[in-house]
């Protein structure tokens, strides 16, 4: 499947008596499942940021202190909102967003990092 495949399909059936068009069916083609993260705030010791990734495919929100251990803190549908209300107890926190299969319910390496450091006074 490539991009240039995206586009509108029909199906047509025939036979002795005739033939029938199906009705219009939209393929769309993504280049990567990859999550983009955007839009952060840190605001009331709370971090939000956004998270794009293929429409209605799931995406499960990670943090780590060290990027060797990392914990799953939220799954949803993208396209959604993350809001981390425990930043701060860390004095800084890396979120990365895994696009979750479902056959598997493994976890996809198409992901995208995003890091916050507060300095505590």
């Amino acid at each position: 499947m490539q991009l240039s495949d995206g586009g509108n399909y029909t199906v047509v059936a025939s036979n002795s008596a005739g033939s029938t068009t199906s009705a219009t069916a939209v393929l769309t083609v993504f280049d990567s499942a990859a999550a983009t993260l955007s839009s952060f705030v840190y605001s009331n010791d709370q971090f939000q940021f956004s998270i794009t990734g293929v429409p209605g495919f799931s995406y499960v929100i990670q943090a780590t202190t060290d990027f060797t251990s990392w914990t799953s803190i939220q799954t949803s549908t993208s396209p959604f909102t993350f809001t981390d209300t425990a930043v701060a107890n860390y004095p800084y926190r890396f979120y990365r967003a895994l696009y979750q299969t479902y056959s598997s319910c493994a976890f996809e390496k198409s992901y995208a990092h995003v890091g916050l450091s507060r300095l505590r006074c």
